[in-house]
């Protein structure tokens, strides 16, 4: 990343400020400052990139929903076109994250960017999923009991049961679960998955070695293909 690690410092360095230095990789500034650009519409250059990489890391780091993290983005990508915002560029220079071929390598990219599983017992009441759900983002959660998937619960269809004084925010998720997402091995093809993944199945389970060790959903198969 051009600029970046230089020996100079400005006037306004203020170094009692600054409680900790975090190395970044040349790939990782790259393929992040790509995404911003493919998801979040922001045309921004390396060093924007490798600022956001660490203000990732720190984010999954904390442990409070409600802390926030600020992120300074100083650069524009026009200067880069012809670089780490070229394909070519970067599968020359083996910078590209190559798509999964598999379940494994799937669920080690979506590791690696943060994704864990999120799961919850047939114990939990409907507070602690929901408060789950908004916590992480996600609209579904799989419901596991001693290491054995039981069921899923769905954002929707619970709040459905609250509205409906089916169940108040103390039930148990027990008795409102869905069928289980399917269990799918870590050896199995991308395309296998993708075939199983639809309306009727929002997510999949993944085993290894007879442990449940992540969930896949459609938007880490449609991530994987795009790089």
């Amino acid at each position: 990343v051009e600029g970046i690690g230089n020996d100079k410092l400005p006037e306004t360095t203020w170094l009692d400020a600054i409680d900790e230095f975090r190395p970044v990789h040349d790939k990782d500034s790259f393929n992040v400052a790509r995404r911003l650009a493919r998801e979040e519409g922001l045309f921004v250059g390396g060093s924007s990139g490798t600022a956001t990489k660490v203000a990732i890391d720190v984010a999954h780091e904390l442990d409070d929903p409600d802390r926030v993290v600020l992120v300074f983005l100083t650069d524009t990508g026009e200067r880069y076109l012809s670089k780490f915002h070229n394909d070519e560029w970067m599968r020359e220079n083996r910078f590209l994250d190559e798509p999964a071929r598999d379940v494994r390598q799937l669920l080690l990219h979506k590791t690696a960017a943060g994704g864990k599983l999120i799961s919850i017992p047939s114990s939990a009441t409907f507070k602690q999923a929901l408060d789950l759900m908004s916590r992480h983002n996600v609209s579904q959660l799989p419901v596991i009991d001693h290491g054995e998937s039981v069921g899923s619960i769905r954002e929707s269809r619970l709040m459905a049961q609250v509205i409906e004084k089916h169940a108040n925010l103390e039930s148990t998720v027990g008795q409102f679960l869905d069928p289980p997402f399917p269990v799918v091995g870590a050896n199995e093809n991308i395309e296998y998955v993708s075939r199983m993944l639809g309306r009727d199945n929002p997510a999949l389970l993944v085993r290894t070695g007879g442990e449940i060790t992540g969930i896949l959903t459609r938007f880490d198969v449609i991530q994987s293909v795009n790089g």
